[in-house]
């Protein structure tokens, strides 16, 4: 009685089966949601011994270790698995709604030049540029290394594409003031209609993203190529004029080996960006006058794949 709990419908279950099984409650007391389990046991024929254990703080373990399975760590929103299950019956109990999939351009880049605790930090704020511009129902999650789904609901196209320059706006204007780098994303969307189910609305989404995404990726590659001499100059790790005979040299020898313009073009930017893996590397290590520990030299030796990994994005 005092729990609230009905003895009364689980005494009975327990009569007329005779199974030792535990039933489990949920009462709210002072705003808190409170767990027990009841466990009846027979004494003798007359008699029935009923136990009550307070399971509260054991739910609530179960509760987080089930909500950390959904959840994206990095950045706090769900993560594929949960988006998964929540779309698979999406189209039975919504009729109206909408996917937007956004996308960020050139991740590899950024995290081969820049180092992947910077690519984490675009992760988190593209998370939260999405949380700041979605209605507080829409489902937020991270369904790929660089990608984002959402689902919204009572949505139409004209407040998606609202939605969509408002957080395009919004990364130019945090972009402008916060990154030494260019931040760009590519965002899909599509609405429910007629029959559609929701995987052909997530199909046509995705697609539209992916066509915003291909018109991005040449204006990202010769746009960064610019950017690149300036990070370096700016870490003073070149001049140009020293970059600029470089690459006379390089492409001159090319030449008099008659190597084809498809490998000429490729040596030239290699020559351009030679010590472009520097600007991953603390000044601390590179402008070290003495002799490195192992874990500095461990670091100098990532230089040669930072180099080949930001060369091959962008002569892709």
């Amino acid at each position: 009685g005092q729990l609230g709990i009905d003895f009364n419908a689980s005494l009975e279950k327990f009569l007329q089966s005779n199974i030792i099984e535990p039933y489990e409650y949920k009462i709210e007391k002072d705003g808190k949601f409170l767990y027990y389990q009841l466990r009846y046991s027979n004494i003798d024929d007359n008699r029935v011994l009923a136990i009550v254990h307070d399971i509260t703080e054991q739910q609530i373990i179960k509760e987080k270790i089930s909500e950390h399975a959904n959840i994206d760590l990095l950045t706090g929103i769900y993560n594929r698995n949960y988006f998964e299950k929540y779309i698979s019956d999406l189209d039975v109990h919504n009729e109206n709604y909408g996917i937007l999939i956004c996308d960020i351009d050139s991740m590899k880049f950024i995290n081969d030049t820049l180092g992947h605790f910077e690519g984490d930090q675009h992760l988190k704020l593209v998370a939260n540029l999405l949380k700041n511009n979605l209605p507080e129902s829409a489902l937020i999650a991270r369904i790929g290394g660089d990608e984002f789904g959402c689902i919204l609901d009572d949505i139409n196209v004209d407040k998606l594409e609202a939605i969509k320059i408002k957080i395009k706006n919004d990364l130019n204007q945090y972009a402008e003031m916060n990154s030494f780098i260019e931040t760009s994303i590519s965002i899909g969307y599509s609405v429910k209609k007629g029959t559609d189910n929701v995987r052909e609305v997530f199909k046509t989404a995705d697609k539209e993203m992916y066509t915003e995404k291909l018109s991005h990726k040449y204006q990202f590659k010769t746009g960064n190529i610019s950017l690149l001499i300036k990070m370096l100059e700016e870490r003073n790790f070149e001049t140009g004029e020293h970059a600029q005979r470089l690459d006379q040299y390089c492409v001159s020898i090319a030449r008099r080996l008659n190597k084809k313009e498809n490998f000429i073009n490729k040596i030239s930017l290699f020559a351009k960006f030679h010590d472009i893996g520097k600007i991953g590397i603390s000044d601390t290590i590179l402008l070290k006058p003495g002799k490195l520990t192992n874990d500095e030299y461990e670091e100098i030796k990532k230089l040669r794949n930072i180099q080949k990994s930001a060369i091959e994005s962008l002569n892709q």
